[in-house]
């Protein structure tokens, strides 16, 4: 059985989104998982498969990395690059190039200190992100040049507006580099290829993640309430408060809201909903917080839910709404990124930079809309689901996928 060692940021974060893939990929190989070292509990639930927890806070070597960088030509080449196609912010994507390496380099020396660089053809580097844990296994390739190193790309590891120096270090390096580079959505493949002026090849492929769905979907009925879902962290480029902000622009009409997340900005977020809802006694809402993956599919499944909305500024293939959709759900969503393939005929899609009033007047055109339309919407919102988010499906195709190469 061929051995796969998956490089995760913290496992507390990502096992929401490679936990179904685990489940197929623990049936084909035998697997490491390195992961950073978190404050939470990290106990796995997957049998076979070992943990290895990365401390980030160690900085034991950055002395001798931060020489290496000095001395070597890939980082003086990646600088020159970077100052070819930008045209501002220097010094601060300077810094970013140096962080980069940087980490990169603890990273590998941890990688070696814990066996785990292995030569072998049996061994699959797999790199959950696009980031610089990707680029320290395909800077020491030589290391390990019979062994495959692949990569997914989501979001945060592929916009450069999702870096606050606005720049995606050794994006070109890396991609020479890999055996294969699996994007989650047809508008990240293409930004990728435009942005970083690379070419499509057929080492780089577009596998879609996907979600589970024991319950069905969900027993909706139609009242004269309007119930609506969100699902995020509570931080800037989500915008919770066009969702409050919205709220407060409708009269005469019961609508309930729960927000599913927690963040850096909920208290803001409920200090703004008390200010502009409360007044309002056809509002009604609760910031549930932070709920097991599981508990708020049990939701889904109990309530007739309206629509689920999405006013982030940018996303790749949200897997919150790839849950709701799973569920029948409507989807109203800004026009960014994929959500056009994601909102197609089973909800509605509003502006990328919406007014409040304008999320109100969509969610309005909800409960004007016929019962046979809302259910179609429904319909489709699944079939959508099935066709191409479905994980049972997904997965089993990425596992094969892996156990090719």
């Amino acid at each position: 059985m061929k051995k796969l060692i998956i490089l995760l940021d913290e496992w507390n974060s990502d096992k929401n989104f490679i936990g179904n893939e685990l489940v197929e990929l623990n049936k084909r190989f035998n697997i490491t998982i390195v992961h950073n070292l978190s404050k939470g509990n990290t106990t796995p639930y997957f049998d076979r498969i070992s943990f290895f927890e990365y401390d980030r806070n160690n900085h034991k070597g950055t002395i001798k990395a931060l020489l290496k960088c000095i001395f070597d030509s890939q980082f003086y080449s990646e600088i020159f690059n970077m100052i070819r196609s930008e045209h501002s912010a220097y010094l601060a994507k300077i810094s970013e190039i140096t962080r980069y390496y940087i980490n990169a380099e603890l990273f590998y020396s941890f990688m070696k200190c814990n066996n785990l660089i292995i030569n072998d053809d049996n061994v699959i580097y797999y790199s959950y992100w696009n980031f610089w844990k990707c680029f320290a296994m395909t800077k020491h390739r030589r290391d390990i040049i019979n062994s495959k190193i692949v990569s997914r790309i989501h979001g945060y590891d592929l916009y450069k507006y999702r870096i606050p120096t606005g720049y995606q270090p050794f994006k070109r390096a890396m991609d020479a580099n890999l055996d294969g580079l699996y994007f989650i959505s047809e508008y990240g493949q293409e930004y990728y290829h435009n942005t970083y002026s690379i070419k499509l090849c057929d080492k780089h492929k577009l596998k879609k993640l996907g979600t589970s769905n024991k319950y069905g979907v969900e027993c909706y009925k139609r009242d004269n309430q309007i119930s609506i879902v969100t699902c995020s962290r509570v931080i800037d480029l989500k915008r919770i408060d066009v969702v409050i902000k919205a709220l407060a622009c409708i009269d005469n009409i019961h609508i309930n809201w729960k927000h599913f997340g927690s963040g850096p900005l909920l208290d803001e977020m409920k200090n703004l909903a008390s200010e502009v809802l409360d007044n309002k006694e056809t509002i009604s809402y609760c910031f549930v917080g932070q709920k097991p993956n599981s508990e708020i599919l049990d939701y889904y499944s109990k309530n007739s839910i309206d629509a689920f909305i999405l006013t982030s500024s940018t996303e790749g293939n949200p897997v919150s709404v790839i849950e709701a959709m799973s569920f029948g759900i409507p989807i109203i969503s800004t026009n960014i990124c994929n959500m056009s393939k994601l909102v197609n005929g089973n909800g509605i899609l509003i502006s990328e930079n919406p007014t409040p009033k304008e999320l109100a007047n969509a969610l309005v055109s909800l409960l004007d809309m016929s019962e046979k339309d809302i259910m179609e919407m429904r319909t489709i919102s699944r079939k959508i689901w099935e066709d191409e988010y479905r994980a049972e499906k997904n997965t089993i195709e990425f596992a094969m996928e892996l156990d090719s190469l």
